[in-house]
């Protein structure tokens, strides 16, 4: 299964563009046929295939300016991206 999905999803080293959906497929369904042998508890859970939920990031400018400014601050490259 991990082997097919890694097909769908690699030509060798290099990530394919589009995923190869055949293949895919294939993994697909020899992870639902274990899934119950793995998992037992999620034989009891279903399915939803509609859309997933909306996620609603709010970003507070003042707050990440405060961070930005402590950061450049304390001099902690790791906060603000660089070196």
């Amino acid at each position: 299964m991990r082997a097919l999905w890694q097909q769908a999803n690699y030509d060798g080293d290099k990530a394919r563009e589009a995923l190869e959906i055949e293949t895919a497929e294939r993994a697909c369904a020899i992870a639902k046929d274990l899934a119950p042998y793995l998992h037992p508890r999620l034989q009891s859970i279903e399915l939803d295939p509609g859309p997933p939920p909306e996620i609603n990031v709010r970003i507070d400018v003042l707050v990440l300016a405060r961070q930005i400014a402590l950061a450049l601050t304390l001099g902690d490259q790791r906060l603000i991206g660089s070196g």
